[in-house]
């Protein structure tokens, strides 16, 4: 059998070629760069105040502790005591309480020095109304070396224990 023949005209020849360059599709539309700007701008501004911001609330916090600490804590606390309190009205006549618990650095006939470590070392007198309780009942039982809570009060410049507890019992 026979091929069938084509007509002509439905296949392109050598002279229907075009020799124009390849059809290129149109370029796709960039962002706006006005836009873009202001975008970037917006961004670094929310990141300046996000830090300005938060700069300002750190040294705000660090100011009042700083101003809080520096105003309710006799210096043996702050280098390393449990906690202490201060009447009203400092000056001549405050009394201060402090409590603390260290080790016995020092033990005369009628006074006791605890410190140890960083921590200040606090001199305090005994006297006939100091409680003791745990193993030490008299300032005799006291020992260098004892770990030791102590709740003292200064008044008028001098140092007395209340109360000195061995917790080791």
């Amino acid at each position: 059998m026979d091929e069938p023949e084509y007509p002509d005209f439905l296949w392109p020849g050598e002279d229907d070629q075009d020799d124009a360059a390849p059809r290129r599709w149109p370029a796709l539309p960039g962002p706006d760069p006005a836009r873009v700007a202001a975008e970037r701008r917006r961004r670094i501004m929310g990141v300046t105040l996000t830090a300005v911001v938060g700069l300002g609330l750190g040294a705000g916090i660090a100011v009042a502790y700083g101003n809080v600490r520096a105003g309710s804590t006799p210096p043996a606390v702050a280098s390393g005591g449990a906690g202490a309190s201060q009447t009203p009205g400092a000056g001549q006549g405050a009394v201060t309480g402090l409590e603390l618990v260290g080790t016995v650095t020092a033990v005369g006939p009628s006074s006791v020095t605890i410190g140890g470590g960083p921590a200040q070392s606090v001199r305090a007198a005994v006297t006939s109304s100091t409680r003791f309780t745990g193993a030490a009942h008299a300032l005799g039982a006291v020992q260098v070396g004892d770990r030791v809570a102590a709740q003292i009060v200064i008044a008028d410049g001098v140092a007395r224990v209340i109360s000195l507890r061995d917790p080791a019992t």
